[in-house]
């Protein structure tokens, strides 16, 4: 993979092309908040709602196990007089409130797009404080305030980056936020322009350290569509005309930052729909 030509926006945390920063910023107020509201007012039958998880599982790369609680990953950095763990999507906060019950140690802090506490959502009444609840479109992470000088130890995303426009992106600005020999770990998400014996090897190439790599099984369904399945013994759960990376681990050791050897293809990338989010596309500068 050759190097991309300086006048391509290559893939990191620093700001997009303005085009794309436009469908995503457009997607957030177009598709996101608007479903957010009619989940809200009980009118959204066909959404999952998933923010009540007091720990969340993450293959660890054997699709024959259950997977690896976040709490237990958390114990890593349990030793430290303190340590701070950031949940992107956290929903009503349940998470964050499991980790303060189990560690006497570990600050918080939540970012969801819309705020889940006062909804029908939170029926056992999660009380999570306004200084570790933000309330922000998670798709522009260097842009929100309450994270302007923080940093993690450890960073978890579960059936949020699915929804993403730009997962990749978004990717490498949460990696920033990460402390020197901090995790960062998301599981499946879109992925637009980039196929799946492509995924593990861009990081690999930008130099960032990757643990249990990534799982990917990808099908066919009966017409022709790609799909995914975490477990090689079950039917895959989505159809998708894009392959969907099952999880990723990204330890920071010695990187910064996280530029990835991709960049935006903003031809084929396009806006949300009351369906849909915007599609983000990529491209391998080949």
């Amino acid at each position: 993979m050759a190097i991309i030509e300086a006048k391509c926006f290559q893939v990191s945390a620093q700001a997009r092309p303005a085009a794309i920063q436009h469908l995503i910023d457009e997607s957030f107020s177009v598709r996101v908040l608007p479903l957010h509201n009619e989940m809200f007012k009980g009118a959204c039958v066909n959404y999952l709602f998933w923010g009540q998880n007091q720990d969340y599982d993450f293959d660890e790369g054997t699709p024959s196990v259950v997977g690896i609680k976040a709490s237990k990953i958390a114990e890593e950095f349990a030793a430290k007089q303190k340590f701070a763990v950031l949940d992107l999507g956290c929903g009503v906060g349940t998470f964050l409130q499991s980790l303060k019950k189990r560690f006497q140690n570990v600050e918080v802090l939540g970012v969801s797009a819309a705020d889940f506490r006062p909804t029908h959502y939170n029926r056992e009444g999660i009380k999570v404080p306004d200084s570790e609840y933000v309330v922000a479109n998670l798709e522009n992470l260097t842009q929100i305030p309450a994270l302007q000088g923080r940093r993690f130890d450890l960073i978890v995303s579960s059936v949020t980056f699915r929804h993403l426009s730009d997962p990749l992106g978004v990717l490498c600005q949460a990696y920033d936020l990460l402390n020197e020999n901090g995790i960062l770990i998301v599981d499946e998400f879109r992925l637009h322009g980039i196929p799946a014996e492509e995924y593990l090897k861009i990081f690999k190439e930008s130099g960032c350290h990757i643990e249990a790599a990534p799982v990917v099984y990808v099908t066919r369904d009966e017409k022709g569509q790609a799909r995914f399945q975490s477990d090689k013994s079950q039917a895959g759960e989505y159809i998708l005309s894009a392959d969907f990376p099952h999880q990723t681990k990204i330890r920071k050791v010695a990187l910064e930052h996280l530029s990835l050897p991709i960049s935006y293809n903003t031809a084929k990338s396009t806006p949300a729909t009351d369906q849909d989010q915007a599609h983000i596309f990529y491209s391998l500068r080949l």
